[in-house]
């Protein structure tokens, strides 16, 4: 969904016309850049929610394994779409390639986007993921639910900073404010799930995620400042996460669960096939050139994470193993 989101990329290329028929379709994909914002959110509830426990008695060994996954997870379909990207005027510079394969090209050495655009927030996600273990002896600390929710305010409320510095009301920063405005939301969701790390699903959280959809939607649709649509996201994770009836049934269907699963490869990919579509010509002008080109990307994506995302990452966790049991052998 999130990437999908972002595929307002066609928008500022002179893509599909965002006033014809599909006003409001077009309208979601022209403030797409703010599904980044519901992905740094959900991030930071997911990863809170599957390792914040293991930090409670924090090792070095806690940190190398959790390190490992989550470089498993995102540098080698990162590294394997950046090399489509080589030569380009964007990733020319000896600085822009090495930024990127270190994965900190969004950490303010550069004034440009550099190489797949997008990569800017796989950066800013994988410095929340090495930050993590401090936001996790914080979190930790906020025993009484209204210190994580004081956190929550604080993400929140450096959101606000940054539309400020923004002129007043657009996210849309990358490489320049993209590093906070990744912390931002990443401490908003890993604060709500401490928050509530002891509530149980209930229903009453399927109809306040579905009024907070459509709160959002709405907001988008009537052009309000990408604060208050991004300040909804972190409600919104926590109602999908605390769901017991409608919304988990939606959610939890095959086809989305499948979308969300090849969502990576989608994002990763999506820059580099619509540019080659339009270099050849293609002109994506009408929902229905829209929707070809999405089956598109969505293939790509599937076979993405089919033949390069798993394999590799299953080969780095399995290497890391055999690499500790040999050192522990020898130890």
């Amino acid at each position: 969904m999130v990437a999908v989101f972002h595929m307002n990329y066609w928008f500022h290329t002179g893509g599909w016309d965002p006033y014809g028929p599909g006003i409001v379709l077009a309208t979601v994909f022209r403030v797409g850049y703010l599904g980044v914002d519901l992905f740094f959110a959900l991030s930071g509830y997911v990863i809170a929610s599957a390792y914040l426990e293991a930090f409670r008695r924090a090792s070095r060994s806690t940190y190398v394994h959790f390190m490992i996954r989550r470089f498993a997870r995102v540098w080698p379909l990162h590294v394997a779409t950046l090399l489509l990207f080589i030569g380009e005027p964007s990733c020319r510079e000896p600085n822009d390639l090495a930024g990127n394969l270190l994965m900190i090209q969004a950490w303010g050495f550069t004034d440009h986007v550099t190489c797949n655009e997008p990569s800017w927030s796989i950066s800013c996600e994988w410095f929340a993921y090495l930050a993590f273990p401090c936001l996790a002896w914080v979190l930790l600390r906020s025993e009484r639910r209204w210190a994580a929710l004081g956190i929550a305010a604080l993400g929140l409320g450096g959101l606000g900073v940054l539309t400020w510095l923004n002129r007043g009301h657009s996210l849309d920063v990358t490489f320049n404010l993209g590093l906070a405005r990744a912390a931002c939301g990443f401490m908003i969701g890993a604060a709500l799930c401490r928050g509530f790390a002891n509530v149980k699903p209930h229903l009453a959280f399927d109809g306040c995620g579905i009024l907070i959809i459509a709160a959002a939607g709405g907001l988008a649709v009537a052009g309000a400042p990408d604060l208050l649509v991004a300040g909804l996201f972190g409600p919104l994770v926590l109602c999908i996460a605390l769901a017991a009836g409608p919304l988990r049934a939606a959610l939890g269907v095959q086809p989305v669960v499948w979308l969300g699963e090849v969502s990576y490869s989608l994002y990763l990919w999506h820059h580099f096939l619509i540019d080659g579509l339009k270099s050849l010509g293609v002109e994506i002008t009408t929902p229905a050139a829209v929707g070809l080109v999405l089956c598109l990307v969505v293939g790509v994506a599937a076979l993405s994470r089919r033949w390069i995302e798993q394999p590799a990452r299953t080969a780095i966790i399995a290497f890391s193993l055999r690499v500790n049991r040999a050192a522990s052998a020898t130890g």
